[in-house]
């Protein structure tokens, strides 16, 4: 992110592990889903996101980030991820074992 970045802007990056769920990519926009279940869309891209952001954030899929302190499940032979507000997120085949390498040890698979 290299042109000015607002105070709001920044204050959320900082809070994020703390407080974003999931990240959905909306077409060049980058949708943030909150635990407190609020929403918000910000003017970057997804992977803007991925490449400011480390763990506990990972990539499920081309279109969405998980926030691994919110994942209350990962079914692997479903290829999904149950996240703690019922949401189901599919993840896809090649992310699969950044998936896993991310969560070995943090998460009791199935």
């Amino acid at each position: 992110m290299n042109h000015s970045i607002s105070s709001r802007h920044l204050l959320l990056l900082k809070n994020a592990p703390l407080n974003v769920m999931k990240l959905v990519a909306e077409k060049n926009y980058t949708l943030f889903f909150f635990g407190n279940g609020s929403q918000e869309l910000m003017a970057y891209s997804l992977k803007k996101y991925q490449d400011y952001f480390e763990y506990p954030f990972v990539r499920v899929s081309r279109s969405c980030m998980v926030n691994l302190k919110y994942v209350k499940k990962i079914d692997i032979s479903e290829k999904k991820v149950l996240l703690k507000d019922g949401s189901e997120l599919r993840i896809s085949r090649r992310k699969m074992p950044e998936v896993l390498k991310c969560v070995s040890g943090n998460i009791s698979n199935p």
